[in-house]
């Protein structure tokens, strides 16, 4: 070590240890290794905290040979309010010559393969980044309006088919579940009745099932639904919404036509 960082280290370590005074005693606690034995080492940090010491306590402030500050973030507010007590503050840092020369040198690597996949300079990185997130997020804007719209188009065409046809079906793997929601609510809208049975779908390998219809029908059907789609669901006045698999969505939509007509010829009679 060069000489002034020598003499440095002399005369800081001495006030910066000086609060810190160890000592053994017996306890009892959880989470300590069975065969760690009867004594454990407590390490006290002036009238900070005593913290129990597994090995990974230095006895010298010259063994960490540098610390780097990271950041600083506020912690748990403290649920009781005790007098003289402030909400905790988080201190991000690293201890190491080696560990922080590492770990600078990987954001050296990804702050270089940053700049040449986004043709900027590093210092242009965070800027382009929130203007790439700007544009995302208008071409989203953009790709929901039209589905919208495309769900509206659908809605006019099944209005004309309605005499014969009795169950909408959609299923939209870029959907979400605004999209379900729209077009129940939509169709709601639309007919302003509760004659046609909705099975609706959002997702590719797993996503979210929404039915909508007769409430009795949906209190029996829906997880009978939601179990052949490999998923559970809850029911709720005149709607079945569930977390479920795509993979069984066609033997699903069987299961529910079957049973809606079973439904109908029943009420029939």
């Amino acid at each position: 070590m060069p000489a002034p960082c020598q003499r440095y280290w002399t005369g800081i370590q001495p006030e910066c240890s000086a609060p810190i005074h160890f000592f053994w005693n017996k306890a009892r606690t959880k989470g300590l290794p069975d065969n760690y034995g009867d004594s454990i080492r407590i390490v006290q940090i002036g009238n900070l905290e005593n913290n129990m010491c597994c090995g990974t306590h230095v006895t010298s402030l010259s063994q960490l040979e540098m610390i780097k500050l990271l950041r600083v973030e506020k912690g748990k507010k403290n649920k009781k309010k005790e007098e003289g007590k402030e909400q905790s503050t988080l201190l991000h840092f690293m201890v190491g010559r080696k560990q922080i020369f590492e770990k600078f040198n990987d954001m050296y690597s990804t702050e270089s393969q940053l700049s040449s996949t986004l043709e900027r300079q590093p210092c242009e990185i965070h800027a382009t980044v929130l203007e790439m997130k700007e544009s995302q997020k208008k071409a989203k804007q953009k790709i929901k309006a039209l589905e919208e719209e495309n769900v509206m188009l659908l809605i006019e065409l099944f209005k004309e088919k309605k005499p014969t046809q009795e169950i909408f079906s959609l299923h939209r793997k870029d959907g979400d579940v605004d999209l379900l929601n729209f077009t129940a609510r939509q169709f709601t809208n639309e007919l302003k009745d509760n004659s046609v049975t909705l099975f609706l779908t959002v997702g590719e390998d797993e996503g979210n099932l929404l039915l909508a219809g007769n409430e009795k029908f949906l209190e029996q059907v829906g997880p009978v639904v939601s179990k052949i789609m490999s998923g559970r669901g809850q029911h709720r006045a005149d709607k079945y919404r569930a977390r479920v698999l795509m993979s069984g969505r066609k033997n699903a939509f069987k299961a529910f036509s079957e049973a809606l007509a079973s439904f109908q010829s029943a009420a029939d009679q």
